[in-house]
């Protein structure tokens, strides 16, 4: 089975996570609260709750791909410098011989 690509899973679950946040946390409030006012300040605080759990979730999955591709990076990096050293020294091997004909 062929794996999501990372920004499609985040997308994803930011939907559903957000989705069913909204929906069962508007029947529970509407349930206990019948004040218009505080039903209104508490979704406000709500809203602010929710953007806030994202938030870390965003930074914390973006973190963790971020520091992937840091070590990609830092792979791709080592191999170019082995890359140019291994053609530094066949390049050295093969003038000194040259030289002495």
């Amino acid at each position: 089975m062929q794996k999501l690509k990372f920004e499609y899973r985040i997308i994803a679950g930011y939907i559903i996570i957000g989705g069913v946040w909204i929906l069962f946390s508007d029947k529970i409030f509407n349930y206990f609260v019948r004040d218009p006012d505080l039903l209104t300040w508490i979704q406000t605080f709500k809203g602010w709750f929710f953007v806030l759990v994202t938030a870390v979730l965003f930074y914390l999955l973006l973190k963790r791909h971020v520091v992937k591709i840091r070590h990609a990076e830092q792979r791709a990096i080592n191999s170019e410098r082995l890359k140019t050293a291994s053609l530094q020294n066949i390049s050295h091997e093969i003038r000194t011989p040259m030289n002495t004909v």
